[in-house]
């Protein structure tokens, strides 16, 4: 008898010590997928020009990644959001979908799907902050509960939430790339209008 509940204490711990190994081993091939989508989408940011474009590689990252209709919007020159592009099927976003990243854009914080602001919204909105200030917002349609839910575990909003600061620090370094070029271009323009005149 005694044999046997030693037996059966032992075999419990293994079990447990089997689930704790298959866990872990989860989470590390978890972590290294996570790595390599991260890597990937780095590289394509990197050989990626002009904001469209960098949105293109976000969306097409995100769509595949997170099993989600992506969307994005940026600011016209007064301020308010247009779509800069919306999932394939074309759908375009209503007022309360404008409005909610209109408040992401102005605040700066996410909003909507899993989140304690907007919560009823259908999607989850990331603003896309640069170094001076928010350069647009990211928006995330899940297109089944299951992808719904997969947003909610703290690893894929880690990832996201990655995905979403790599592609704003892009956007940023694009702008300011555009700037110094129309102030290279202008001081140019100066220096051959004083050689001109003189």
């Amino acid at each position: 008898l005694v044999t046997v509940v030693i037996l059966l204490l032992v075999a419990l711990v293994l079990r447990g010590m089997a689930s704790r190994l298959r866990a872990q081993a989860d989470s590390a091939v978890l972590l290294e997928r996570q790595a390599s989508e991260l890597s990937e989408f780095s590289k394509n940011l990197a050989t990626a020009r002009g904001a469209a474009n960098l949105l293109r590689v976000a969306h097409e990252h995100i769509t595949r990644i997170f099993g989600c209709t992506a969307f994005a919007l940026t600011p016209n020159a007064d301020g308010k959001l247009e779509n800069a592009f919306v999932s394939e099927a074309g759908e375009a976003l209503d007022d309360k979908d404008v409005g909610v990243a209109q408040w992401v854009f102005d605040n700066g914080k996410p909003a909507g799907l899993s989140t304690q602001t907007l919560a009823e919204a259908d999607a989850l909105y990331l603003p896309l902050a640069g170094s001076e200030a928010v350069l647009g917002v990211m928006g995330l349609r899940p297109d089944d509960p299951e992808a719904a839910d997969a947003l909610e575990l703290p690893d894929r909003r880690r990832l996201l939430e990655a995905v979403a600061q790599q592609t704003a620090l892009a956007l940023d370094v694009d702008r300011l790339e555009e700037k110094a070029k129309t102030t290279l271009v202008a001081a140019e323009r100066e220096k051959l209008r004083a050689a001109l005149l003189s």
